[in-house]
């Protein structure tokens, strides 16, 4: 009688190491997968405020061209290099 009561015992307490473990591996799921929605929302603001600071930038260089103003000094006023104050102009 005692073998079985501790087989039932071992038994049980494997049983709750499994789902345990299933518990665990379910929760650091959902945590890893709001953790990469977090991080892919910040990345996405990141970009989208470079983009729109570059539009702006771009926006400013062909006001700044249109004034008659030379690439050397628009690059220097909106950060732009050359070579995309010279694509504006064409």
């Amino acid at each position: 009688m005692r073998a079985k009561t501790l087989r039932d015992k071992i038994s049980a307490l494997n049983e709750a190491e499994r789902k345990g473990i299933k518990k665990g591996r379910e929760e650091g799921r959902k945590e890893g997968i709001e953790e990469g929605r977090k991080e892919g929302i910040e990345k996405g603001i990141k970009e989208g405020i470079e983009k729109g600071e570059k539009n702006k930038a771009m926006e400013i260089a062909k006001s700044l061209i249109n004034l008659g103003l030379d690439k050397e000094a628009i690059s220097k006023s909106t950060g732009l290099d050359l070579g995309e104050i010279e694509k504006l102009m064409n």
